[in-house]
């Protein structure tokens, strides 16, 4: 009888066999002649692969090894990550385990797209599987792609789950940022504006000094306490800030920045506290001092 290699498969086998038949034209057209079978045994499809006129064997494992561990990645990883976030995150509701299922994939494969970071990244997740897939064929000719996975391929599937617990700590994280947000965004609606304009000059050290709509500076005891609270805690400027312009909810804020540059999440924070109310400056005689001949 012909030599010949068994795969089975529980899913994806309509898109395995799609791959395999284009296979077999490819190596047909190369000198190997493979012919290929279908069979079911209950919920596994097998497909075997035989050669004809005396081909060797180790030509076609060889191809079917890279074959595999590409259907791996582009199929059985989204599957895979989807099952662990399912399986130990079964608490959040079907939309935010969407939204963690698509931060788990930008983790493992480090963005998306043709950058470099993502080639690098898949193409050692792929020499990992491919290794495995050829020390596997080398002693068998029967392989269940859903067992090899559980079972030869645990470094990788433990990839996933990191990139699985990454993903659910970011999602937590902005969870919580977002509840912070609409909550600061309550206490400004809510509170009559105490003035109507505040200039921020943002300082090299990322201090910041207060001022109205006349550019005096803006001092009360409740700056000066909190001030102080900076000063015996490890609360940053940034936070500083945010407290001194909820407790003064005024009507209208100007970021005066000169040459330097607000940190971004700090103005996302503000505009998203204080919606329209957040402006920039970046040039004014008041925040741009004058060049040193």
């Amino acid at each position: 009888m012909a030599p010949a290699v068994s795969i089975g498969v529980k899913k994806y086998s309509d898109v395995l066999k799609k791959d395999l038949l284009g296979s077999c034209q490819y190596l047909q057209n190369r000198g190997l002649h493979v012919e290929l079978s279908e069979s079911t045994a209950g919920k596994l499809t097998f497909f075997s692969l035989r050669l004809k006129h005396g081909a060797r064997l180790e030509q076609l494992k060889s191809f079917l090894a890279d074959l595999l561990a590409e259907t791996i990645m582009q199929h059985w990883e989204y599957l895979l990550l989807s099952d662990i976030i399912r399986e130990q995150f079964y608490y959040f509701t079907a939309e935010e385990k969407q939204v963690i299922l698509r931060q788990a994939l930008q983790y493992i494969n480090h963005g998306q797209g043709e950058s470099e970071g993502y080639r690098l990244y898949r193409l050692r997740r792929k020499e990992l599987i491919l290794s495995r897939l050829q020390e596997y064929l080398q002693s068998n000719d029967d392989l269940v792609l859903d067992g090899f996975i559980r079972f030869r391929l645990k470094e990788y599937v433990s990839e996933l789950k990191e990139a699985a617990d990454k993903a659910v700590d970011d999602f937590l994280l902005e969870k919580e940022y977002n509840e912070f947000v609409q909550l600061l965004r309550y206490f400004v609606e809510m509170q009559e504006p105490r003035v109507s304009l505040v200039h921020v000059l943002i300082m090299p050290n990322g201090a910041f000094k207060l001022y109205d709509r006349h550019y005096r500076n803006i001092n009360s005891e409740f700056l000066e306490g909190l001030m102080v609270e900076l000063t015996s805690s490890e609360i940053s400027y940034e936070d500083l800030l945010i407290s001194a312009l909820v407790s003064l909810a005024p009507e209208q804020i100007v970021f005066h920045t000169g040459r330097r540059e607000v940190p971004s999440y700090l103005l996302e924070t503000m505009k998203s506290v204080f919606w329209q109310r957040v402006g920039q400056c970046t040039g004014c005689q008041f925040c741009t001092p004058p060049e040193k001949e």
